[in-house]
């Protein structure tokens, strides 16, 4: 049996809700199966007979009635209702006719249209039972598909019955026939042997063609079985490869600067060494011929004293062991005349001093839990360090599996949710916008220190690369708030509201870093409850068993965003650290959802 479904609005009374719908149920149903009123026709087809023949085809047709459907007018001033080829009306009339399950869903606040407002031919409309969508899409949305289902079940009861009578009246014209072909024995004996190898032959083409079709499957199953294995040694090769090549960097960065600075040593060494017998050469030949006779023996102790300074001032870089720390030389010389120089008391030309040279040592990452402070912003920035951490539950949901190890290049991450105070200092810089709901977005009512709300995906991210950063990864949020140890909350195991704000115990958001006794291992706040947070993949619900090892950063494309941590209003259940939600990314509101931004270096 199909599962068609005709979906009919107005798009001045509900556009944006049956836009919703449609793409919810087309989640859930055959791609194809929902028609979406005119949206879906062919341009240039007759508008009319399109519009039956979609109803005709149907098997469930939902009208989507708002505040205004029964009462918006045409420019003429007359109630679209009344014009007979009224699209609306026309789909419908034409449904009610076939007498198919027609469905009214409400929206907006609105309420059943009474059959004295409505045309003769929608009178009936008025009797049907309505089906109400509230402020809570996704859960009156859930209901509306149980209605659906159970109709197409009940649909197809009907259907079997309705076949099940057609073969018994078939079955007995069937029995007539043969008491009639009794007369003709012979020619019902050879038409029935010949039956029996066409059923024979039909037969065994069907078992050859599930063998072939099974025989295909196996191999198309293992060679993706291949492609996956070759997938996951080619991505634990390169990660590999990776860490070898930084590891190679820094061990060759370190080694240059040794070599650097060992050069720098001897070069100063060299140029003392070299200084005394520069000095001697200061004395001039006229100079020579002015020195008294009884001078020179003066001068011969002057000079050996020189000498056995010099040669006390390097005797230690030449006699004692290496040290871990390099000694340069200094030696400092004085332009003083030999004539000058000669006197009773012997004065040494040179003076030899040592200074200390610390061994250079390679740059290391920061700490884990190293804290910085965004100049931008304010906000406290927390360091989460490379490598392996588990990922995702095997005792959780089913989006949660299968456990498995990951590898995340070090990276920064702010210790708390963003707040209001924090969001208003990039609108006022012109770098973030708001929507016409957050008229009110900086009123009193919005406290400066609580996370920021009613916030789109679109907005988060936005603010985000303000800040110099972006939204995190959902590894790296996970990373960020279980740390390497697979613990299931962010402060161990375990739950109660001394922890974390959830279960709807306050009934709001609270200040930022209002559970101290909740931090995660790496000081992170706030991780659980509070407000859920966007992060920036697409949602798949079987991503883990694709993802690659290294720094995975979720699907190419999908229809809803991850959310983490759970809110407010979550139960203790959905605020565990593996726990993955969604959402649409639409302009939408909600005060249950918030971010914090991630950095890969500081800005």
């Amino acid at each position: 049996m199909t599962e068609n479904i005709f979906l009919s609005y107005r798009r001045d009374d509900s556009r944006g809700y049956t836009n919703a719908i449609y793409t919810l149920l087309e989640l859930h149903f055959p791609p194809g199966s929902i028609f979406m009123d005119v949206d879906t026709l062919v341009p240039g087809s007759d508008f009319v007979q399109s519009l039956q023949e979609a109803v005709e085809n149907c098997d469930i047709f939902l009208a989507v009635i708002g505040s205004r459907w029964e009462n918006i007018k045409n420019e003429k001033g007359q109630r679209r209702l009344e014009n007979p080829e009224d699209f609306v009306r026309i789909e419908v009339a034409h449904a009610l006719e076939r007498g198919i399950p027609v469905i009214p869903v409400l929206v907006d606040g609105a309420q059943m249209p009474s059959s004295d407002n409505l045309p003769d031919n929608l009178k009936d409309l008025a009797r049907r039972h309505a089906f109400t969508i509230g402020d809570h899409m996704r859960p009156d949305m859930e209901r509306l598909i149980k209605v659906l289902e159970k109709t197409f079940e009940r649909l197809e009861k009907e259907r079997l019955e309705k076949e099940k009578k057609e073969a018994e009246l078939l079955a007995m014209a069937q029995a007539e026939e043969e008491r009639k072909a009794q007369e003709k024995a012979e020619v019902d004996r050879i038409a029935k042997e010949k039956a029996e190898a066409d059923r024979i032959a039909k037969e065994k083409a069907e078992a050859d063609r599930i063998a072939k079709e099974k025989a295909e499957a196996d191999r198309i199953a293992k060679e993706k079985a291949e492609a996956d294995r070759i997938a996951k040694e080619k991505a634990e090769a390169d990660r590999k490869a990776k860490k070898e090549a930084k590891q190679k960097a820094r061990t060759l960065a370190v080694a240059e600067k040794k070599e650097a600075d060992d050069k720098k040593r001897l070069s100063r060494q060299k140029t003392g060494s070299t200084a005394g017998q520069q000095a001697g050469k200061a004395v001039s030949p006229s100079a020579v011929k002015k020195i008294p006779v009884w001078a020179w023996p003066v001068a011969g102790v002057v000079l050996i004293a020189i000498g056995y300074g010099i040669f006390r001032g390097f005797r230690p870089s030449l006699s004692e062991e290496p040290r871990e720390t390099e000694v340069s030389q200094t030696v400092a010389y004085t332009n003083t005349p030999i004539s000058e120089a000669i006197s009773s008391t012997p004065t040494p030309q040179a003076t030899v001093t040592s200074t200390a040279v610390p061994t250079p040592t390679p740059t290391t990452e920061p700490p884990a839990g190293a804290e910085t402070t965004n100049w931008k912003n304010g906000a406290v920035m927390v360091y989460v360090p490379s490598g392996e951490f588990i990922m995702g539950s095997d005792s959780g949901a089913a989006n949660e599996s299968p456990a498995h190890t990951v590898y995340l290049d070090g990276f920064w991450i702010g210790k708390t949710e963003v707040t209001n105070e924090m969001y208003r200092l990039c609108f006022e810089a012109d770098a973030c916008v708001k929507y016409e709901w957050q008229d009110g977005f900086f009123d009193a009512e919005f406290e400066k220190d609580h996370p920021v709300t009613n916030i789109t995906w679109k907005q988060a991210g936005a603010y985000c690369r303000w800040a110099g950063g972006y939204l995190p990864t959902e590894a790296q949020w996970e990373k960020a708030a279980r740390g390497t140890d697979g613990r299931t909350y962010p402060w161990g195991e375990g739950v109660d509201h001394s922890l974390a704000n959830y279960g709807g115990y306050i009934g709001s958001t609270l200040p930022v870093g209002s559970y101290p006794a909740g931090v995660s291992p790496y000081g992170l706040l706030d991780m659980a409850g509070n407000v859920g947070e966007y992060v920036a993949d697409w949602y798949n619900s079987v991503y883990y068993s694709l993802s690659p090892e290294g720094d995975p950063s979720g699907p190419e494309d999908g229809l809803e965003r991850v959310v983490r941590g759970g809110s407010w209003n979550s139960s203790g259940e959905n605020i565990r650290v593996t726990r993955r939600s969604s959402e649409l990314p639409l302009d939408s509101q909600s005060d249950r959802l918030g971010f914090r931004c991630a950095f890969s270096q500081l800005p």
